[in-house]
């Protein structure tokens, strides 16, 4: 079990695999706490190595143990989905869990790593969606999205009582931040995709900015990401320095571009993801008026009508939202960055995936400065006007421990930037942002002072997006890339018409349970509910539905799943509680295909690339011939 297990954990989850492999090489030389022991009827349990009494699990039936736990809880676990268990010992509840519910996704948190390694031994993971030990950070993180009942087993309350209320504090954080950014996610949910796909051509014929070269070549440099904060107000000199000596690569975010270039300073590159129209006037038309070619990293979902006018050099980067290009590219999920709601933030992905040496933040404030929140040279600037105003404003810790006023917004992306240093467990990123708001896992050092230390050498290279980033993509690359989208293409239309069919043979059930509805054929109702479940799994499970339907409808899913759960609240009868059910499924099924219908038209934009990919592929080939 143990080797089957780890096979897992490595392919989900590398860092916690890592953790794993770590602990065992220290095994021996660790004091433990527990040890596993044989009840009277064959089951294994944990018990205390300095309190016999105190023991995880029952040391007779832990599995009739669980299911009296369980049946505790049951009235919640039927209303909810997800379930989150804080600890589960041997994997005994969740044994029991499954087989009570065996559609149930369920989330692990378990505080103790020894008690985890116990587990690997002797549960299957596979039946855990996702997992994670001493930290709230990983792969779980998505179920705060989610509407999760979290389960604790009394001895792992009393026994782990500090790290529980540690857990419940950092796990109400998350859900602080995760409500902030719904409104965004609601907001450019179908610009995403649509973004991905007017963006195809560019994302088709420009470079990964993560390709294998680009990551040997950055491993040794340092690079600064400047922002738009008001301190980056006085590091103008530091930064005209910097460019001259070349001694850091600049590489700008949002409008912070505008500052720098108001004072002479291009930056190396320009890094952008906001998938709204805003984006063009904010950040870009400057720019395209002066005619500067700079280059741009761009997110595969960054707003199309960018990528449409800029002339520039250009590479991407694939945003986890970006389903579709990532399903048609193949993109290794580790190649994939994640949507933040700063751009710095994704910036800062990218950085640590090319392992980059020295990250330093440049005007990353994250609160207010001298009652501004922006550069000067920048649309947004402006005074935010009286002491008593910015007083009903938020605080949080500034670099050198005082307090400074900030906002609800600036705390969320403080709190992803501080989510991905913890995740890649780096220790050794500067923030120079003078006044700005302290980054957990940082170094605040005044830039002056790392210009003097660590940035002493020239080491930016002439033309090295043009011989380096852009020579990625060489012909060979071109044509895998060919090959790949090619076959993905043509399996995402054969996909299409099978998951059209489904959702016609979806449509005739419901006909059917509502004739049955009318005649009170409550059995044949349910036998129906039945069939509609068998075709939705397949539904669910189609390449098509999840990388181009279910990314445009996936905020109004949730809410038909919350108006769902609403149901079982009223007191209804059978018949009534059916006849809500029928109605709530046949809205789903309406907005499904009304999805369909607006999307299919748009895939005319990739079929043209493919196409003229395809004339260019054929003609060289009758040449080789």
């Amino acid at each position: 079990m143990l080797e089957k297990n780890l096979k897992l954990l490595a392919k989900k989850s590398p860092s916690l695999y890592q953790r794993i492999l770590e602990y065992h090489n220290q095994e021996n030389s660790l004091s433990k706490k527990f040890s596993v022991k044989k009840g009277k009827k064959g089951y294994h349990y944990l018990q205390e190595n300095y309190n016999e009494k105190i023991r995880i699990h029952s040391s007779y039936d832990p599995m009739n143990e669980s299911k009296a736990f369980l049946e505790r809880y049951k009235e919640e676990i039927e209303t909810h989905d997800f379930i989150l268990f804080f600890g589960a010992g041997l994997g005994y509840p969740i044994e029991v869990l499954k087989e009570m519910y065996p559609k149930k996704t369920v989330y692990l948190y378990e505080p103790s790593i020894e008690i985890f390694n116990y587990l690997l031994n002797q549960f299957d993971l596979q039946k855990i969606n996702a997992y994670m030990v001493g930290d709230l950070y990983g792969d779980i993180q998505n179920i705060l999205k989610r509407d999760v009942l979290v389960l604790i087993l009394p001895i792992y309350q009393q026994y782990f009582q500090k790290e529980y209320e540690q857990f419940l504090s950092q796990y109400k954080k998350f859900l602080q931040d995760w409500k902030i950014n719904k409104t965004a996610i609601a907001l450019y949910q179908t610009r995403w995709m649509g973004n991905t796909i007017l963006n195809f051509e560019k994302t088709y014929r420009t470079p990964c900015f993560l390709d294998t070269k680009i990551k040997e070549f950055f491993q040794n440099k340092s690079v600064l990401i400047v922002s738009a904060g008001p301190s980056l107000n006085f590091e103008i000199e530091n930064l005209q320095k910097i460019k001259r000596d070349k001694t850091a690569y600049i590489f700008a975010v949002g409008s912070a571009i505008h500052t720098l270039l108001a004072h002479g300073i291009e930056p190396d590159a320009l890094f952008s993801f906001d998938p709204s129209a805003k984006n063009m006037e904010a950040v870009f038309q400057p720019i395209l008026d002066k005619e500067k070619n700079i280059p741009l990293v761009f997110g595969t979902t960054i707003g199309f009508e960018i990528l449409q006018k800029y002339r520039g050099k250009m590479a991407h980067i694939h945003i986890n939202r970006g389903w579709l290009s990532s399903y048609l590219f193949q993109v290794d999920s580790l190649d994939i960055v994640q949507d933040s709601p700063t751009i710095a933030a994704v910036l800062l992905q990218v950085l640590l995936k090319l392992n980059t040496k020295n990250i330093i933040f440049v005007g990353q404030n994250l609160a207010l400065f001298d009652k501004q929140e922006y550069a000067k040279a920048i649309m947004q600037y402006k005074d935010l006007g009286s002491s008593d105003e910015i007083e009903k404003f938020p605080t949080t810790i500034g670099v050198t421990g005082e307090i400074v006023y900030t906002r609800e917004s600036y705390l969320a992306m403080k709190s992803v930037i501080e989510f991905f240093i913890k995740v890649y467990d780096r220790k050794d990123i500067i923030n120079t942002t003078i006044g700005g708001a302290k980054i957990e896992g940082t170094v605040f050092i005044p830039l002056k002072t790392v210009m003097e230390k660590k940035l002493t050498e020239p080491i930016v290279e002439e033309n090295w997006f043009e011989e380096i980033v852009e020579s990625t993509l060489t012909e060979k690359k071109k044509e895998e890339r060919y090959e790949t989208v090619f076959s993905q293409y043509k399996n995402l239309l054969r996909e299409k018409n099978r998951f059209y069919k489904r959702i016609t043979n979806i449509q005739d059930c419901l006909v059917k349970i509502g004739k049955a509805l009318e005649n009170n054929r409550m059995e044949r109702v349910e036998n129906l509910f039945g069939v509609y479940d068998d075709h939705m799994i397949k539904v669910e499970k189609n390449p098509y539905y999840i990388h181009v339907i279910m990314p445009v409808i996936e905020g109004v899913l949730q809410q038909e799943s919350d108006r769902a759960k609403t149901l079982f609240e009223k007191h209804l009868t059978k018949k009534q509680l059916a006849t809500e059910k029928w109605k709530l499924l046949t809205n789903v099924i309406d907005m499904i295909e009304k999805a369909h219908f607006l999307m299919e038209p748009e895939l005319r934009f990739i079929q043209a690339v493919v196409d003229e990919e395809t004339k260019k592929y054929q003609t060289n080939m009758e040449k080789e011939v």
